[in-house]
């Protein structure tokens, strides 16, 4: 997205006060799996994060031993990977007929 969009796009959640997008009923299956899966690689990274005791092991002869300065370097790393992510972004459901165009045919969520 370019920066003259994300502009935009933050012009208009200052201006309408609405810090959250608006999803069809036909979009908010495809929003659920989403989030499931990040939330499902948050814990992966956090589980990491709560066992720095614990090597770490990617197979194929690749172990980076814990406490060594390569562990902790990695742990900032995943730690800096959380930060980026941030949280997921919450969405408000709606039905196709409370937007101006019908959820059916032709609506692609750019309402």
């Amino acid at each position: 997205m370019s920066n003259r969009n994300e502009e935009k796009i933050k012009a208009e959640i200052e201006r309408t006060g609405q810090q959250y997008r608006v999803l069809t009923a036909s979009q908010s299956e495809l929003y659920s799996e989403l989030k499931k899966w990040f939330e499902g690689r948050i814990k992966n990274l956090n589980t990491v994060l709560e066992h720095k005791d614990a090597d770490l092991n990617f197979g194929e002869g690749l172990e980076i031993k814990a406490g060594t300065n390569k562990a902790k370097g990695f742990h900032v790393g995943i730690m800096i990977a959380r930060h980026l992510l941030g949280e997921f972004p919450e969405f408000q459901f709606v039905r196709g007929s409370d937007l101006h165009c019908e959820d059916e045919g032709g609506d692609n969520g750019d309402h």
